[in-house]
């Protein structure tokens, strides 16, 4: 997914503590100023990076709304856009403003917030097949029991598994012991 931020400290401080907490649930986050290499042409990076995301996640902290960049971002973005507003001052405008935000109860707490963005891209059909591969992945790689119960307790957010899906899950299971 890419996050769209305002690069204000606290912009950068929720979007820092949200990739932290979207890797943990096996979700490859982008932060354009930190994934981006010194000396790259930032512009056709970032296009690149919103072309090749699943999601546009707006991490609508103070500002948010009034950045250019983010606008941009959002305007260019070709795939599902959600707004996760941790301000009540910033709501979603334009297009976005005929869809429900993601409002957190406690935007403190990133680890629910990711669980809630996990929730939305299991539920929409444009990312449900991504999230399944990027989790059924993880699950294939588990070093650790612990880490493949809690990528199978993932996994269920989906609700269903296709035939192939359920194939690599018992593959996963005959070949990696800490899932078996």
């Amino acid at each position: 997914v890419f996050l769209s931020y305002n690069e204000s400290e606290a912009g950068e401080q929720t979007a820092t503590e949200l990739k932290e907490a979207l890797s943990a649930v096996h979700i490859d986050a982008v932060m354009a100023r930190h994934s981006i290499a010194p000396g790259a042409e930032w512009e056709p990076t970032i296009r690149h990076y919103l072309e090749e995301s699943s999601a546009l996640l707006c991490v609508a902290t103070p500002g948010f709304s009034t950045r250019p960049w983010c606008q941009q971002e959002v305007g260019w973005a070709l795939a599902p856009i959600l707004w996760i507003q941790y301000e009540a001052k910033e709501v979603p405008c334009g297009f976005l403003a005929s869809q429900q935000a993601l409002i957190p109860d406690d935007p403190s707490n990133q680890s629910q917030v990711a669980l809630s963005i996990l929730e939305w891209l299991a539920e929409n059909s444009n990312t449900r097949d991504d999230l399944a591969d990027t989790l059924l992945d993880a699950l294939e790689k588990a070093k650790r029991y612990d880490d493949a119960r809690s990528t199978a307790e993932l996994l269920a957010i989906l609700k269903s598994l296709s035939a192939q899906e359920w194939d690599r899950v018992e593959r996963a299971a005959d070949k990696n012991n800490q899932v078996g």
